[in-house]
């Protein structure tokens, strides 16, 4: 009875200690496991930190480079402001310009017909000057008015030079010759009307003015040579 109760006393020690070596053991794998997942989870979190420290560096040189980009993109919108206000000012001056240029051509327009004009009217005049440089013929007795006094009833066609329907663009004509052409008209208005000393006073001013304008000295000479009422 001693003998079978000492070995299960044995055999419960040695079970209890299988037990025990077992326990040991599986805590031994479970701490070594678990020693094992936590290098590996370090492992995992240094990875991780270096990920997040090489994400860091790239995030911030993109930052530069949009940073870079952004001021580039506001230099050239800046440049772009510029060059519309230049381009603005630049259209301004050509518009003043074009204006410019159509007024001087308005202008040399109406300076080229005035010139083409006034040639017309100087290749006229000189035309009738020619038709008219020859005096008219010599007045008679009878023209000249009898020995009583009387005065000369003259006609347009007594004199020279007179320009008929020209009055108008004479008026606007500033030459010594167009003054004296006009006077020379003026004084023959003034004999056919019977004003002789007025018409003569127009001949002799348009001698003072041109003297070498003949139809005025004719016509001088016509009214000079007739006897005028007292």
């Amino acid at each position: 009875m001693d003998k079978t109760r000492k070995i299960i006393l044995i055999a419960g020690g040695i079970l209890i200690a299988i037990f025990f070596v077992s326990l040991s053991s599986l805590f031994y794998i479970q701490k070594e496991k678990a020693k094992n997942e936590l290098v590996k989870t370090n492992q995992l979190l240094r990875n991780s930190e270096q990920n997040v420290d090489t994400l860091q560096k790239e995030n911030n040189a993109l930052e530069q480079e949009i940073a870079k980009n952004l001021e580039t993109i506001n230099n050239v919108l800046k440049e772009k402001d510029g060059l519309a206000d230049q381009l603005k000012k630049e259209t301004e001056k050509l518009d003043e310009e074009s204006k410019t240029v159509d007024s001087l051509k308005s202008k040399l327009e109406l300076k080229n017909n005035e010139i083409a004009r006034l040639r017309d009217q100087i290749a006229s005049l000189k035309n009738e000057l020619e038709n008219n440089k020859k005096p008219n013929d010599p007045i008679n007795d009878s023209q000249r008015g009898d020995n009583n006094g009387s005065s000369k009833k003259f006609k347009r066609e007594d004199f020279v030079a007179y320009y008929t329907g020209k009055e108008a663009f004479l008026t606007n004509c500033t030459s010594s010759l167009c003054k004296a052409i006009n006077l020379n008209n003026e004084g023959i208005k003034y004999a056919v009307d019977g004003e002789a000393e007025k018409a003569a006073s127009s001949f002799k001013e348009a001698l003072e003015i041109d003297s070498s304008y003949s139809p005025a000295r004719i016509n001088l000479d016509l009214i000079q040579n007739i006897p005028q009422t007292k």
